[in-house]
């Protein structure tokens, strides 16, 4: 397998800071996408020649979420701030495409299932719901499909998603946060637009009080589920795993799959994207910040804030 190597140029999309490339070191705070592969799934090693960033050199972004389509093709997305606020663009490894024409300032989460994208849709008035769009003409996200997500007890629904096939129709994982922390829960449907809600699927254990951004793949012997998990939602976040025969009931793998450090990944990792061929394993995660002298700033704010929360 090789990164972003679907049809049509997609290399064209991998467009990288020209200092960074240069030097070989982050000069800004920024989120970017990574890349570690892996023979059984367990073991994964770093690639030190893969970073995905949004080409805009000119305006501050923070690149992170990659999906795949029913084509196998690689689509990420990436916030950028412009004009005194943040906005979504995504990519199909051809070019940037802005969310505005969806009606949405953000799309976060963005999951493919069969020819429909899912994810949770962040409007102009920064109110967030669960949406789900189909191809038109173009082969662009373009028509909405209305859903319904049933909410957990106290009204809540899931604040990032993941939608997959399963066994008499459909599943979809999200986020539900309480006040001390967050769990990865389970939502079910038979025609894609109504899901009633079944749970928690993978509940925090002993320090991992912040579990978040799954992404499921079935396997040979069932389901793998590859999440954000730590003490606080972000500084020093990890990837972990978990394990099902069927969707319904998930088991913590010991140990972690990526942990933060290094040149790009200095102070966490999320929004894993895993995919699995005869070849082995591809894992695709953000790696938080990266190691330079403003990153310390950055630290020390979202220690601040997580220390409040």
């Amino acid at each position: 397998m090789s990164a972003f190597s679907g049809p049509a140029g997609n290399v064209r999309a991998v467009a990288r800071s020209v200092l960074e490339s240069v030097v070989n070191r982050p000069f800004k705070p920024r989120d970017r996408i990574l890349r570690a592969t892996s023979l059984d799934g367990a073991a994964f090693v770093a690639d030190p020649r893969f970073r995905l960033t949004h080409p805009a050199h000119g305006r501050d972004h923070m690149t992170y979420s990659c999906c795949e389509d029913e084509h196998g093709r690689l689509w990420a997305r990436a916030s950028l701030f412009d004009a005194g606020q943040w906005s979504t663009e995504i990519t199909d490894g051809r070019r940037w495409h802005s969310v505005a024409p969806l009606g949405l300032r953000h799309l976060m989460s963005p999951s493919w299932s069969g020819a429909r994208l899912y994810g949770i849709g962040i409007d102009v008035d920064d109110v967030s719901r669960p949406v789900c769009f189909a191809r038109g003409a173009s082969g662009w996200p373009d028509r909405e499909v209305a859903q319904h997500f049933e909410t957990a007890a106290g009204g809540l629904g899931p604040q990032d998603l993941w939608v997959v096939a399963s066994p008499g129709g459909q599943t979809a994982f999200g986020t539900i946060t309480a006040p001390r922390g967050s769990s990865v829960h389970r939502w079910i449907s038979t025609d894609r637009a109504t899901w009633a809600y079944a749970g928690e699927a993978v509940q925090a254990q002993n320090d991992d009080a912040f579990l978040s951004d799954p992404c499921v793949v079935r396997t040979p012997d069932g389901w793998r589920m590859f999440l954000r998990a730590g003490r606080t939602p972000v500084l020093g976040a990890r990837i972990r795993s978990a394990v099902a025969s069927d969707p319904a009931a998930w088991r913590l793998e010991d140990g972690d799959r990526i942990s933060p450090g290094g040149r790009w990944a200095s102070h966490g990792v999320g929004f894993p994207f895993a995919r699995v061929d005869e070849a082995g394993w591809e894992l695709y995660y953000t790696g938080f910040w990266g190691a330079c002298r403003a990153s310390q700033d950055v630290a020390r704010r979202w220690s601040l804030a997580e220390a409040v929360s």
